[in-house]
C-alpha cells in the first residue's frame, strides 16, 4: 500500500505550533508519512517543500487571525510555480480572522483556491473524519493503477 504523504506548515509571521503537532501526530496516527515544516513559514519555503517532497496533502495552519496576506502569497505562488498535475489538496485551519465569525472570511480563503477551510475548530473530528476520506480515496486509487 503506497502510503499518503502530507506536507504541515504555520504560515507566515504565526508562531502557534500545539495544533500544528496535533495534526502531525493524527496524521501519523492514520498511517501518513509527514514532513513538518513547523512555525514561522514563509510561501517560498513552503512550495520549495511541496516541489521536493511532492505531498498528496498540505496543512496549512495560520492561528493568529491574521494570515490572510500570506495565504494569498502562498496560493498565488502555488498557482504560478507547481504544475496542476502535481498540485496537492491544500487545507487550511485555524484562527482565520479576527473579531465575530462570518462566513464571509471562510469563502475568501477557498476563493483563493483551498480546498478545505477549517475556520475556528472547536475539535479534530470534521478534520480527521476529512483525512480518513482521503486517505481512502488515495490508497484506492494507488491500488487500482
Amino acid at each position: 500500500m503506497n502510503q499518503v504523504k502530507v506536507l504541515l506548515c504555520v504560515l507566515g509571521n504565526d508562531i502557534h505550533v500545539v495544533a500544528n503537532r496535533m495534526l502531525d501526530l493524527i496524521c501519523r496516527e492514520r498511517g501518513c508519512v509527514t514532513v513538518n515544516l513547523g512555525a514561522l513559514t514563509p510561501a517560498d519555503e513552503v512550495i520549495e517543500a511541496v516541489a521536493d517532497n511532492r505531498p498528496d496533502l498540505l496543512l496549512v495552519s495560520t492561528l493568529n487571525g491574521q494570515g490572510y496576506p500570506e495565504a494569498s502569497r502562498l496560493m498565488a505562488s502555488i498557482k504560478e510555480n507547481i504544475q496542476a498535475a502535481y498540485r496537492p489538496a491544500i487545507w487550511l485551519g485555524g484562527n482565520l480572522f479576527v473579531g465575530d465569525y462570518n462566513d464571509s472570511e471562510k469563502q475568501r480563503y477557498l476563493d483563493l483556491g483551498f480546498d478545505k477551510v477549517y475556520s475556528r475548530p472547536r475539535n479534530f473530528n470534521k478534520f480527521s473524519s476529512d483525512l480518513d476520506d482521503i486517505i481512502n480515496i488515495l490508497t484506492f486509487t494507488a491500488e487500482t493503477v
